[in-house]
């Protein structure tokens, strides 16, 4: 599976931060060795932590996965100025949130740019099964 975030588009979750507060940095499935290695950057507590077999993206390989489950909803690494703490080795699923279809962000489109109020509105309410 190829990586759609390589660099050579203009799709940038930083440029949104003040108005979505990182809403989609949420538990989402990594690497046991990913967590592993960067435990020390843990910065939220976590609640649960669920292991289940799966496959690391984008190279398929089998291996154990982690779902960190936090009181608040959001990723074990994100900081409380809402950056990740570990941007550079962040799962595949971050790296390509925004790029792939049932992944959009409603802040702005795949090229970077703003989407209307009305488009966002509408893609949010889709998200919450009333649309």
């Amino acid at each position: 599976m190829e990586n759609k975030n390589d660099g050579n588009n203009n799709f940038d979750c930083k440029k949104y931060l003040c108005k979505c507060k990182a809403k989609c940095c949420g538990p989402v499935p990594f690497a046991k060795k990913l967590y592993e290695d960067n435990k020390l950057k843990i910065v939220r507590p976590f609640i649960e932590i669920i292991e289940v077999e799966g496959f690391d993206l984008p190279n398929d390989n089998p291996t154990t996965m982690i779902i960190a489950m936090t009181v608040d909803g959001y990723c074990i690494f994100l900081g409380k100025d809402k950056r990740c703490n570990i941007y550079d080795e962040r799962p595949w699923i971050c790296r390509n949130y925004g790029l792939i279809p049932k992944l959009r962000c409603p802040y702005q489109k795949e090229d970077g740019s703003p989407r209307a109020r009305e488009q966002r509105c509408q893609m949010i309410k889709k998200k919450r099964g009333k649309g």
